[in-house]
């Protein structure tokens, strides 16, 4: 088997020639079900996504480790024809920033209020860029300090913009405040940015212990003091620590700017996790009425062949796909999976149940299931990369900050883990519409009531849709996002 790489397109050919499209679908001939998944693999989205068209879909056919045996899901031919699967636009998808520090040495940060335990302006011990970063320690008595850049000569107006910084903490259970400050001289006009990314199950939680990640903000996401961040000169690192404890912070860089949007008014994707029935009864005929299209992430063994009035079938959720356009992404293949977290499974069971979603997809003609949502939106860097060679991206549920556009890691989109109130939401639409951001709104039941676990009233979500609507912001289920692809470039 060959693999040719044309533009826009990746198409696996084997011995019968011939080109299938993504549907599934080449004239009367069908690759076998059997061997479906493993040609899946062989569109390896993540890896397009983020590094372009490198060497693992060339190599697939000397990657034996690759195509091997997990439940015959792996395969190394197809029997008569091939399967082409688009890759998609957002490559290279950082948009170009004004570097503000990347924290070389003559970088000029320096202490500035409150007491750290220790500063190193250049530590050449632990760094991502260059020869060295800024690392500093807080206090164990809980008394907060902070580090100042040098006063810019030019002010840049970040209002409608973003932030990107390159930051790692060794532990992000001793942060009690993290925070970055962008404003004029005095700060007495600024945006103030809360950095304590943690979530309940901290595995869920977007930034890892001792690991370097680059963070994208949204500029209006940050609390505003006086006219915001229309005249930034100055930047501010605050940190502190629980009683008790010490924690060590380190940057390696921010970087900021305004970027052409690819969305004027930002964009929404609303999501359905676990492929419960009641989206499809009471959000889908509001979304029709409107036009817009959902993503929708069902656990395969709740929606196989189901009876139970409380979860889709694969006839409705093919109904979801074919008439109102709904992307069916993977969740998980087993319920017992999904309850546990994927930060729980081995590689092998990951790939595995994510290739057995989409088998089934396949099987019952909803489409090759792209896209991924974290079960429980908890991952390690082990899993995530299992992840990433078969997934264009992975969503997380999030307490903390929106997504930007283009996203900082597609395969840790940040989905709001609240959607159950308004008010929230409707600030979270406002957010994202002032920055040309991407909002995704994740729903699990949505009810007459909305008294049950985890559901939203009809009511509070056709609120939501009328606001997004009056608010001009775009709504694409998450694939069609990604394929969007950027225009970012500094303005």
């Amino acid at each position: 088997m060959t693999v040719e790489i044309r533009p826009f397109m990746v198409v696996a050919t084997t011995q019968g020639g011939g080109a299938m499209n993504h549907e599934g679908t080449s004239g009367d001939i069908l690759p076998s079900r059997r061997n479906v998944a493993g040609a899946l693999t062989l569109g390896l989205s993540a890896a397009l996504f983020n590094t372009g068209f490198r060497s693992e879909v060339a190599a697939a056919d000397t990657a034996p480790a690759l195509m091997s045996d997990l439940d015959a899901l792996r395969a190394s031919t197809l029997d008569k024809k091939s399967v082409a699967l688009s890759p998609h636009s957002l490559v290279g998808s950082r948009p170009s920033l004004a570097i503000i520090s990347r924290f070389q040495p003559g970088h000029g940060w320096r202490a500035s209020t409150g007491s750290l335990s220790n500063l190193v302006v250049d530590d050449t011990s632990d760094y991502a860029l260059g020869v060295q970063s800024l690392a500093l320690a807080t206090q164990a008595s809980g008394v907060g300090g902070s580090v100042d850049s040098p006063i810019s000569a030019t002010g840049l107006n970040l209002e409608g913009g973003m932030v990107r910084l390159l930051i790692k903490v060794d532990d992000w259970s001793q942060i009690n405040s993290l925070r970055l400050v962008a404003g004029d001289n005095t700060f007495d006009n600024d945006r103030n940015f809360n950095l304590d990314a943690r979530e309940t199950r901290t595995t869920a939680s977007y930034v890892k212990d001792r690991e370097w990640t680059w963070v994208t903000l949204n500029a209006s996401a940050g609390s505003k003091s006086g006219t915001g961040a229309t005249n930034v000169t100055r930047w501010r690192l605050s940190a502190s620590s629980k009683a008790g404890g010490v924690a060590v912070v380190h940057l390696g860089a921010i970087e900021a700017g305004r970027v052409v949007r690819t969305f004027p008014n930002g964009v929404v994707s609303i999501c359905f996790d676990d492929g419960r029935r009641s989206p499809y009864l009471y959000a889908k005929p509001k979304l029709d009425a409107l036009g817009w299209s959902a993503s929708a992430f069902p656990i395969i063994d709740r929606v196989s062949g189901t009876t139970s009035s409380s979860y889709l079938n694969a006839t409705e959720l093919r109904q979801c796909r074919e008439y109102s356009g709904w992307e069916i992404g993977v969740h998980a293949n087993l319920a017992s999976e999904h309850n546990a977290g994927f930060d729980t499974l081995t590689s092998d069971e990951v790939e595995q149940s994510i290739l057995a979603s989409r088998q089934w997809f396949y099987d019952n003609d909803l489409g090759p299931g792209e896209g991924f949502a974290w079960p429980l939106g908890a991952f390690n860097k082990t899993v995530e990369a299992a992840a990433r060679r078969l997934c264009a991206y992975g969503r997380l549920n999030t307490s903390w900050s929106l997504e930007t556009w283009p996203p900082g890691n597609p395969m840790r989109i940040r989905s709001a883990l609240n959607t159950t109130e308004y008010s929230k939401v409707r600030t979270m639409i406002d957010q994202t519409r002032a920055a040309g951001g991407w909002l995704c709104l994740t729903f699990h039941e949505v009810t007459p009531t909305g008294t049950e676990s985890m559901a939203v009233s009809v009511s509070t979500f056709g609120q939501v849709l009328e606001y997004i609507s009056d608010q001009g912001l775009a709504v694409l289920p998450m694939l069609d996002v990604i394929r969007s692809g950027s225009t970012a470039a500094p303005m």
